[in-house]
């Protein structure tokens, strides 16, 4: 009887530490450093206004939206047996995100404005929860930042343009969902809205004129990433 308590005990205790280091090791999977691909869709809204005297007297709301490709890198803490904490960087190439519109009312003239995102990077901080030994849910919050061209034609008297290329900085916050879908590969799909503030311009070519545009952004991302452990 006292050898089938103890073969009892010990079998219960093995099933348990097997469960444990099943849960460690699938956090030992999403810990560490990786790297990874995504491809990203960009829907942006770039509010403008111009000024004359600081009175406005045009608007208009552009919505440059496109794909993109990017990469990033990142690394994972295991805070106890089902969260993680991260921090992460990332950079986005857009080779075409633009919008534009056009037959304004600009002082009897006709305008073109034009919005163009190229490119963008963020360094953002994720707490995440495994709700499975394999998939991971998760929320961020960081830095953003875009580099947004933008133009102006006015073709009264001829055509005159103004193009303001920089970049704009701001925050951003999202989340997603990991799964593990090998030791080393995961695949992810996230939401990150980015309000990156307001950025103003004078047009060289018209005293007094000012252009302030207003930007915010919704990205959708796929990736996939490589854990180095």
């Amino acid at each position: 009887m006292k050898i089938l308590k103890h073969t009892m005990t010990t079998l219960c205790l093995s099933i348990i530490g097997l469960g444990s280091s099943a849960t460690v090791l699938a956090n030992n999977n999403f810990s560490g450093y990786y790297a990874g691909l995504e491809s990203a869709y960009i829907q942006g809204k770039d509010k403008a206004t111009i000024t004359s005297g600081g009175t406005p007297f045009v608007s208009q709301n552009l919505k440059p939206d496109g794909m993109g490709i990017g990469i990033l890198g990142g690394y994972n803490w295991a805070l106890g047996s089902k969260a993680i904490l991260g921090v992460e960087a990332g950079y986005n190439y857009y080779p075409k995100a633009d919008d534009y519109k056009d037959l304004l009312d600009c002082s009897n003239a006709e305008c073109q404005f034009k919005s163009d995102v190229r490119q963008s990077v963020s360094a953002v901080g994720r707490l995440g929860y495994l709700v499975t030994n394999n998939t991971l849910v998760y929320g961020l919050f960081g830095y953003s930042g875009a580099q947004i061209k933008r133009s102006l034609n006015v073709i009264l008297e001829g055509t005159d343009s103004e193009t303001n290329k920089k970049w704009q900085d701001g925050w951003v916050a999202g989340a997603g969902v990991e799964y593990l879908a090998s030791k080393n590969v995961s695949v992810k799909l996230e939401y990150r809205y980015s309000d990156l503030g307001h950025s103003s311009y004078n047009l060289s070519g018209f005293e007094g004129i000012r252009e302030k545009f207003d930007y915010t952004q919704d990205q959708v991302l796929f990736g996939v990433n490589y854990k180095f452990w």
